[in-house]
């Protein structure tokens, strides 16, 4: 169920806000649905700048971090870098591994497992890393739950520090410094970083200690990591506020200008040369490409694309992940398909308010895209579990107002490890615990969750008249871009509103005409074809307005007759 809310105006605040903004009206309403009411916070939020960003060593153990891997470098140590496998471990492990090269620093290794591996550092590999005379390991997107393998790592006398995002527990793992901004005691003001904005922080701190000590003298300018940044961000569905929000912004300018071979590559497979990229274009056409190596083949290849300076190597390998992509998007319309069944055949699994299925055929690498479509289908918070022998590998997901991790903590005696964040989680469990761990998950949604929880919410930010819908607005809007998680489109609503031109284009997109008080608009709804509009209907719309070869066109995200 969708329910559409009407934000209520505060027009005493808007007026204020206008004025002392010089912006309409409009625009000042959505700052404030978004909750910024203060002009000087404002003008910041609409001149967005990378001065914003907070110094690094505000985040606990950073420097300690940067000292340690400066030493490193003097004695000429080797470091080894150990990444996630999804798009923002690659990412983030790319950005060291481009900083260490582009300072001169070689004497370097590097590992993203692939699945069959395990998420996080295992003995097995630092092992390796030891036979190597590997002397300091950095991890990145991962390690915060791994206990016993930092404390084997120190064992052989290798450092370890820790790069992570995802919830700490109270006791950490006995690294050399963990950095991680959701740690207790860390003063860093924003938590929600991914793991490849730490990264990011990581060597910008790192370039602090680098000029102290006279090892770089020139500016190293840290701007074109941020198409990285920016990809691995949107990819783990950030928040797009505060730091992050300043990253995604000049981070989708660096991907459009960017000279790095893979990222050209990327633009050439995706149809993005010449073109302004937005959050969806990463985050629907060049995320899932770098994410189907993880799924299904080698992370190390999506790896290579983003260190490569090679542009003919970096053209064959997104064409195996557009071939890899192409598998992974089979393989999950098969695994989504007969979990719909599952769900649609049994009665009392449709009334629970969780879904956890499981199976020992499906792929462990796609379970996760699934969870996301099984949340958007039937907003219910998701868990797939997919079993080799007797322990399953699950993916959760969630709906907005419901804390999946804590949720899957509350069942931790059941399982055999897990980790995640609000919306998102993995897990590990036995065969045999299943069933006990579907009824307390299901106990615990019950217990945590009304009614209300589980109708999706969307927000009208406010009822305008088509006269005022015009360039300085739209410009207005472009300057509270980029939109995506907690920074949404602004949604404004028309009512009364006449289409004068109708035809359908795609297989359920809608192309129209609307017209008020000889107003008109091109308008475009996606997913709405049968709604069942025709010619001459008088409607109600909301809507976000946009420049499309400089003419004001209306994306329709929700259309509605009036009978």
């Amino acid at each position: 169920m969708v329910k559409y809310i009407f934000t209520k105006e505060n027009k005493k605040l808007q007026d204020y806000l206008s004025k002392k903004c010089n912006i309409s009206p409009i625009t000042a309403q959505i700052l404030i649905n978004r909750g910024h009411e203060d002009p000087e916070e404002i003008e910041k939020f609409l001149n967005i700048s990378l001065d914003s960003l907070t110094h690094p060593y505000k985040m606990l153990n950073l420097e300690k971090a940067c000292t340690r891997i400066v030493n490193s470098i003097l004695k000429k140590e080797k470091i080894a870098i150990f990444g996630d496998y999804d798009v923002d471990g690659i990412t983030s492990s790319a950005i060291l591994i481009n900083f260490f090269k582009e300072i001169g620093y070689n004497n370097l290794i590097w590992h993203i497992p692939s699945r069959n591996e395990g998420y996080g550092l295992n003995k097995e590999i630092i092992k390796k890393f030891k036979d190597k005379d590997t002397k300091l390991i950095i991890t990145v997107d991962c390690g915060i739950q791994n206990f016993s393998e930092v404390d084997y790592a120190n064992s052989l006398g290798i450092d370890v520090i820790i790069t992570d995002h995802h919830e700490p527990s109270e006791i950490l793992p006995g690294a050399f410094a963990v950095i991680n901004p959701k740690q207790k005691d860390c003063k860093f003001p924003f938590k929600e970083l991914a793991g490849v904005g730490i990264a990011f922080y990581l060597i910008m701190g790192l370039r602090i200690k680098l000029r102290e000590k006279g090892i770089i003298k020139n500016n190293l300018n840290l701007l074109k990591y941020l198409d990285l940044v920016a990809i691995g961000t949107i990819a783990d569905i950030c928040p797009l506020v505060k730091e992050n929000r300043i990253f995604v912004k000049f981070g989708l300018n660096q991907i459009k200008n960017s000279n790095r071979a893979g990222i050209k590559a990327l633009r050439q497979l995706c149809y993005l040369e010449n073109k302004n990229i937005n959050y969806w274009d990463v985050g629907f056409r060049i995320a899932p490409r770098l994410n189907a190596a993880g799924r299904i083949s080698n992370p190390m290849k999506a790896l290579t694309l983003l260190i490569t300076d090679q542009y003919h190597e970096a053209l064959k390998i997104t064409d195996e992940l557009n071939k890899n992509n192409y598998e992974r998007q089979k393989i999950e319309e098969k695994i989504l398909s007969e979990a719909i069944k599952l769900i649609e055949k049994d009665d009392k699994l449709k009334s629970r308010k969780s879904i956890v299925l499981y199976s020992d055929s499906w792929h462990e690498g796609v379970i996760g895209i699934v969870s996301s479509k099984l949340v958007e289908k039937y907003y219910k918070p998701t868990i797939l579990i997919s079993f080799s022998g007797n322990y399953g590998k699950g993916s959760a997901r969630s709906i907005k107002d419901f804390d999946i991790f804590n949720g899957i903590k509350m069942c931790e005696e059941l399982l055999e490890s897990f980790g995640g964040h609000k919306l998102a989680g993995g897990l590990m469990i036995k065969r045999e615990k299943i069933a006990e761990f579907i009824d307390a998950f299901e106990s615990i949604v019950n217990r945590l969750t009304t009614k209300d929880h589980f109708i999706k919410k969307i927000f009208i930010d406010k009822i305008v008249d088509f006269k005022e819908i015009n360039n300085d607005l739209i410009k207005e809007l472009i300057k509270l871009s980029p939109f995506g998680p907690s920074n949404e489109e602004p949604l404004l609503f028309a009512n009364d509103i006449l289409v004068s031109e109708i035809k359908g284009f795609g297989m359920n997109h809608l192309q129209l005409q609307v017209e008020k008080n000889n107003i008109a608009f091109e308008a475009v709804g996606f997913n709405i074809a049968n709604k069942n509009i025709e010619l001459g209907d008088s409607v109600n719309i909301a809507f976000m307005p946009y420049f499309e070869n400089q003419k004001i066109k209306l994306k329709i995200k929700f259309i509605e007759k009036i009978q």
